[in-house]
């Protein structure tokens, strides 16, 4: 429990320095328009993944292809925050960052890239765990395991006598 909550306060931490690299790097307009970047993106992967299960447990169902904007989007955003910098600076509050700032100001969207890297990794994961918890007996029953095996010798005991008590009801 304490490593869990170590990890989330390191996590956070790492994200209000990427977020406040990125406002320093790009100020609030390339700030902002980062930030809606990786909500998109992340949406994007999640529903990716969520497609991508329905898929597999209905194969027979066809699904529509979207149309995915993600590369010119991304393009506008590095197009318009580089414009934003060097011609416009707008929402700077009289900064001038300097070249090391500005790849330090892609940290939001670092950030975005690697949560969108553990959603990939972990999402399906996350999903069968849920209903392999939800749904264990049938679970058990469907791949074959003993009340003695799948739950150990003293809940099997007391599964054995409740049945029998139920049976003689």
């Amino acid at each position: 429990m304490y490593m869990v909550c170590f990890m989330f306060s390191v996590c956070i931490m790492a994200l209000t320095m990427l977020w406040g690299a990125t406002l320093g790097g790009f100020g609030t307009v390339g700030f902002f328009l980062q930030l809606a970047l990786v909500i998109y993106l992340i949406f994007m992967s999640l529903r990716n993944k969520i497609t991508d299960i329905k898929a597999q447990i209905f194969p027979e169902k066809e699904t529509s292809e979207r149309k995915s904007y993600t590369l010119f989007l991304t393009l506008g955003v590095v197009v318009v925050t580089y414009m934003n910098h060097f011609l416009f600076k707008i929402g700077y509050a009289n900064l001038s960052p300097k070249l090391i700032e500005l790849l330090t100001g892609w940290g939001l969207l670092l950030w975005g890239l690697i949560t969108i890297g553990f959603i990939n990794m972990i999402f399906k994961q996350v999903v069968l765990t849920y209903y392999f918890a939800k749904y264990a007996e049938r679970f058990r029953v469907d791949l074959g395991f003993s009340n003695i095996q799948w739950y150990g010798e003293k809940k099997a005991q007391k599964i054995k006598q409740r049945e029998l008590k139920n049976k003689n009801k």
